[in-house]
């Protein structure tokens, strides 16, 4: 498991290795004194189904994996109100959602800070993100075990079986077509891991630490 993680992170990191679109420089995200995760704190892995979490939205709404899963696909959009990126992707992440399975549920999180979270429901407005919005720093091990590089924009689809269907990081040619290939996919139990984590280096564009 610790292995797969790993793994996980280190393909990431290559994916989101500088290239000349940061918005701006990495943070560390605290592991303590959060709540998110229902589990010891492992990251995600094409070999094992997600950790369960609970998390609140900013109107108050909790969100239960073991609710959710099983009901339908899962997309988690991490986003932050400073990232063009994020600002590129949004229509296509929206008309995803509308040609989405039916009883797909959508998450943003916020990777945000103090100093920019003020931006976000006017990022959220204008940008037509019409699905609860999680504050990230509020629910770290969450945040961190399903973004473990903590880039955005990132896209996690996961299956009604629990396991990761794609995990998309930055902004690239083809994420049109991608994602709406994945939450159909997601919309069906694999029966094995099928996850696409093949973060592309040389072509993955626009992702952003922070």
């Amino acid at each position: 498991m610790r292995r797969s993680a790993l793994l996980l992170c280190v393909l990431l990191c290559a994916a989101c290795a500088p290239s000349g679109a940061g918005d701006s420089t990495p943070r560390q995200i605290e592991l303590e004194g959060d709540m998110g995760l229902l589990e010891p704190f492992r990251a995600i892995s094409p070999k094992e189904p997600v950790p369960h979490f609970m998390v609140m939205d900013t109107e108050g709404g909790v969100h239960d994996s073991r609710r959710m899963l099983g009901q339908g696909p899962i997309l988690i959009n991490f986003f932050a109100s400073w990232c063009e990126s994020c600002a590129a992707k949004a229509p296509l992440v929206n008309q995803s959602l509308k040609n989405a399975p039916p009883h797909t549920t959508a998450l943003a999180v916020s990777l945000d800070d103090n100093s920019t979270w003020k931006y976000v429901e006017n990022y959220v407005d204008d940008h037509g993100l019409d699905y609860p919005v999680i504050r990230g720093a509020e629910f770290a091990k969450f945040a961190l075990a399903f973004d473990p590089v903590q880039a955005v924009p990132t896209l996690v689809v996961v299956g009604v079986d629990g396991y990761v269907v794609d995990f998309q990081v930055g902004l690239r040619a083809g994420d049109a077509e991608r994602l709406p290939r994945a939450l159909q996919r997601a919309a069906t139990p694999a029966g094995h891991p099928t996850a696409d984590l093949t973060p592309h280096p040389t072509t993955a564009k626009g992702a952003s630490a922070r």
